[in-house]
């Protein structure tokens, strides 16, 4: 009897990691959508004010910046830019192979709650052969 016990103890255990697993994959993809939405949003606005481009859309007209009027360019903010984008490229990368790896590692738990489930149910059909040549 303590040895069921023990059994379910350990698959209740395994359960609440895989799902304490699934809800950190969850919070890293939304962190992760929001992370691209501004590195995007952030890179997008850049372009725009180095190239002096704003959206028809918005009901502007497409206009130089001040620098390129003058006749030079800031080419300094583009470097740290490019470098934070670079940066959180790696890091987002990171994120994305943690990810997979956790993927894989959720695949394989299944897999063996799975088969000891089966062997679950084949001790507890043995149990039930017992009991009934016991009877």
């Amino acid at each position: 009897m303590f040895e069921y016990i023990q059994f379910y103890t350990k698959n209740f255990s395994n359960f609440t990691i895989l799902l304490l697993i699934g809800a950190i994959i969850a919070i890293l993809d939304i962190t992760i959508r929001k992370i691209v939405k501004g590195v995007y949003l952030n890179v997008r606005e850049n372009i725009r004010r180095k190239h002096g481009i704003v959206d028809s859309i918005e009901g502007m007209e497409n206009k130089k910046s001040a620098t390129e009027k003058e006749g030079g360019a800031d080419d300094e903010t583009c470097p740290k830019d490019c470098n934070a984008v670079e940066a959180m490229r790696k890091k987002l990368t990171g994120l994305i192979e943690d990810a997979a790896k956790l993927q894989k590692d959720i695949k394989e738990n299944n897999e063996t709650i799975k088969s000891q489930q089966k062997v679950i149910e084949n001790m507890q059909k043995s149990v039930q052969k017992l009991v009934e040549k016991s009877k």
